[in-house]
Protein backbone atom coordinates (compact mmCIF):
# COMPACT_ATOMS: atom_id res chain seq x y z
CA UNK A 1 0.00 0.00 0.00
CA UNK A 2 1.45 3.38 -0.98
CA UNK A 3 1.47 6.29 1.45
CA UNK A 4 -1.54 7.81 -0.38
CA UNK A 5 -3.54 4.58 -0.66
CA UNK A 6 -6.68 5.05 1.42
CA UNK A 7 -8.12 1.59 0.68
CA UNK A 8 -7.42 0.46 4.26
CA UNK A 9 -9.97 3.07 5.40
CA UNK A 10 -12.61 2.37 2.74
CA UNK A 11 -16.03 1.61 4.17
CA UNK A 12 -14.93 2.41 7.72
CA UNK A 13 -16.04 5.25 9.96
CA UNK A 14 -13.46 7.89 10.79
CA UNK A 15 -13.31 11.31 12.38
CA UNK A 16 -13.04 14.47 10.30
CA UNK A 17 -9.56 15.59 9.36
CA UNK A 18 -7.15 16.51 6.63
CA UNK A 19 -3.90 18.21 5.76
CA UNK A 20 -2.52 21.56 6.82
CA UNK A 21 -2.25 23.85 3.79
CA UNK A 22 0.74 26.12 3.19
CA UNK A 23 0.49 29.26 5.30
CA UNK A 24 -2.17 27.86 7.65
CA UNK A 25 -1.86 27.45 11.37
CA UNK A 26 -2.95 24.14 12.89
CA UNK A 27 -6.09 25.82 14.25
CA UNK A 28 -6.94 27.48 10.91
CA UNK A 29 -6.56 24.10 9.24
CA UNK A 30 -8.86 22.44 11.77
CA UNK A 31 -11.59 25.02 11.19
CA UNK A 32 -11.21 24.78 7.39
CA UNK A 33 -11.36 20.97 7.39
CA UNK A 34 -14.37 20.99 9.71
CA UNK A 35 -16.22 23.36 7.39
CA UNK A 36 -15.17 21.56 4.18
CA UNK A 37 -16.04 18.08 5.40
CA UNK A 38 -19.15 18.80 7.46
CA UNK A 39 -20.37 22.34 6.84
CA UNK A 40 -20.08 22.99 10.58
CA UNK A 41 -18.92 26.52 11.43
CA UNK A 42 -20.64 27.26 14.74
CA UNK A 43 -18.13 25.64 17.08
CA UNK A 44 -15.18 26.80 19.16
CA UNK A 45 -12.32 24.31 18.83
CA UNK A 46 -9.85 23.70 21.64
CA UNK A 47 -6.50 22.00 21.09
CA UNK A 48 -6.50 18.69 23.00
CA UNK A 49 -3.20 17.12 21.97
CA UNK A 50 -1.09 15.33 19.40
CA UNK A 51 -0.51 11.77 18.27
CA UNK A 52 2.57 10.78 16.27
CA UNK A 53 2.30 7.61 14.20
CA UNK A 54 5.48 6.25 12.63
CA UNK A 55 5.27 5.08 9.05
CA UNK A 56 7.47 3.13 6.70
CA UNK A 57 10.57 4.70 5.20
CA UNK A 58 10.97 7.25 7.98
CA UNK A 59 7.63 8.91 7.18
CA UNK A 60 4.87 9.35 9.68
CA UNK A 61 1.64 11.09 10.53
CA UNK A 62 1.02 13.80 13.10
CA UNK A 63 -2.57 13.96 14.32
CA UNK A 64 -3.54 17.20 16.00
CA UNK A 65 -6.55 16.61 18.22
CA UNK A 66 -9.23 19.26 18.69
CA UNK A 67 -12.40 19.19 20.70
CA UNK A 68 -15.49 21.35 20.45
CA UNK A 69 -19.24 21.44 20.92
CA UNK A 70 -21.39 22.28 17.92
CA UNK A 71 -24.53 24.36 18.49
CA UNK A 72 -26.32 22.30 15.85
CA UNK A 73 -26.11 18.70 14.64
CA UNK A 74 -26.85 19.72 11.04
CA UNK A 75 -24.16 18.86 8.52
CA UNK A 76 -23.67 19.55 4.82
CA UNK A 77 -22.75 16.97 2.16
CA UNK A 78 -19.04 16.46 1.48
CA UNK A 79 -16.85 14.84 -1.17
CA UNK A 80 -15.26 12.85 1.67
CA UNK A 81 -18.32 10.64 2.12
CA UNK A 82 -21.59 10.54 3.99
CA UNK A 83 -21.68 11.95 7.49
CA UNK A 84 -23.57 10.77 10.52
CA UNK A 85 -23.37 11.29 14.26
CA UNK A 86 -22.41 8.15 16.17
CA UNK A 87 -22.51 7.70 19.93
CA UNK A 88 -19.22 6.61 21.50
CA UNK A 89 -21.13 3.61 22.88
CA UNK A 90 -22.16 2.59 19.35
CA UNK A 91 -18.67 2.76 17.81
CA UNK A 92 -17.85 -0.91 18.59
CA UNK A 93 -20.93 -1.92 16.58
CA UNK A 94 -19.67 -0.48 13.27
CA UNK A 95 -16.49 -0.83 11.20
CA UNK A 96 -14.04 1.95 12.13
CA UNK A 97 -10.48 2.84 11.14
CA UNK A 98 -7.71 1.34 13.25
CA UNK A 99 -7.22 3.02 16.62
CA UNK A 100 -10.51 4.94 16.63
CA UNK A 101 -12.14 2.82 19.33
CA UNK A 102 -9.27 3.68 21.68
CA UNK A 103 -8.88 7.33 20.70
CA UNK A 104 -12.45 8.69 20.71
CA UNK A 105 -13.22 7.93 24.38
CA UNK A 106 -9.92 9.56 25.43
CA UNK A 107 -10.73 12.76 23.52
CA UNK A 108 -14.35 12.71 24.72
CA UNK A 109 -13.18 12.51 28.37
CA UNK A 110 -10.57 15.27 27.93
CA UNK A 111 -11.52 18.66 29.41
CA UNK A 112 -10.02 22.12 29.07
CA UNK A 113 -7.32 22.37 31.72
CA UNK A 114 -6.41 18.67 31.52
CA UNK A 115 -2.93 17.66 30.42
CA UNK A 116 -2.72 17.50 26.63
CA UNK A 117 -3.19 14.08 25.06
CA UNK A 118 0.26 13.12 23.79
CA UNK A 119 0.87 9.70 22.24
CA UNK A 120 3.47 8.07 20.02
CA UNK A 121 2.85 4.88 18.09
CA UNK A 122 6.01 3.33 16.67
CA UNK A 123 6.00 0.95 13.71
CA UNK A 124 5.02 -2.45 15.09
Amino acid sequence: MSKYDKSAWEGKANVLGGHIEAGESILESAYRELKEESGITNVKLVYAGNIMIDGEGGLGISLHLFKGEACSLNTAPSEEGSLCWVSVDDLPKIPVVEGLLELVPVVKAWKLGDTLIIRHYPIS
